[in-house]
């Protein structure tokens, strides 16, 4: 594996547990063992491992990949949003696992010319300074109005961290479609919602900062201050007089 500085790292998945406790050696096969890791091996190789092809090993490839990049192979893992698998190479590393041989890449070439379509698109930069987005509402580079209602999400031009200097979350650089991230509530490319809105729960309104973290199924601030006590109604030459209503302007909109 090769790193951003140029290194090269050997990684060696291995296939089996060692037999005994060799200090020198922690991994092995002993003959008449199946080959391979429950975890990595094609299905086909579980039903007969005599009669398998190519296919097989990039079944294994897929899987593999998967660990690299979520710790663990599975597939339901590349779903993850935090950890903003590019959309294409989602779609590579399903295929390369295809339970069905015939719906793989048939060779490796295959899968190069797949991978270098990727990287030529951009999808792998590394310490490429771009736009980040940090979700977190409570973030204190969050956007208020002078109003004092939620604007927007925390947004940074220019960024190679990790995470956001101002609360500590983890950046956001691609949606997990893989489409850039703009300056936009949702997805140019898939319409996913890139960051949450917080409004009342029970009058839909956008909430204030007095109101972040706060139970608003009995309403917010801006539902509080509407209700009004019942008064008495006033009696004129026996007739009830009803009270004049007040004017109910809607002060929610966030600008």
């Amino acid at each position: 594996m090769l790193s951003s500085s140029g290194h090269a790292y050997l990684i060696d998945f291995s296939i089996g547990f060692a037999p005994s406790g060799n200090p020198n050696l922690t991994r092995a096969t002993r003959t008449g063992d199946h080959l391979g890791s429950v975890e990595y091996i094609s299905p086909e190789q579980k039903i007969d491992m005599k009669n398998v092809d190519s296919r097989t090993d990039i079944y294994s490839l897929g899987l593999t990949l998967c660990k690299l990049l979520t710790g663990t192979p599975t597939l339901k893992a590349l779903d993850k949003t935090e950890l903003s698998v590019p959309y294409a190479l989602r779609n590579l590393i399903n295929k390369s696992s295809e339970y069905d041989a015939d719906n793989r890449y048939q060779n490796v070439d295959d899968i190069l010319r797949e991978l270098k379509s990727i990287s030529g698109a951009g999808h792998f930069a590394i310490n490429t300074p771009s736009k980040a987005l940090c979700s977190n509402l409570k973030c204190p580079d969050a956007q208020w109005s002078p109003n004092g209602f939620y604007k927007g999400a925390n947004f940074t031009e220019n960024c190679i961290d990790i995470h956001c200097t101002s609360c500590g979350d983890k950046l956001t650089y691609q949606c997990k479609c893989g489409y850039p991230i703009a300056e936009t509530r949702f997805c140019g490319g898939c319409g996913n919602e890139l960051f949450k809105v917080p409004e009342c729960s029970s009058c839909g309104s956008y909430l204030k900062k007095q109101d972040m973290n706060k139970d608003t199924s009995k309403g917010c601030s801006k539902c509080l201050s509407k209700q009004v006590l019942p008064q008495p109604q006033r009696t004129i030459w026996g007739q009830p007089q009803r009270q004049p209503t007040g004017m109910d302007f809607d002060d929610d909109i966030p600008f």
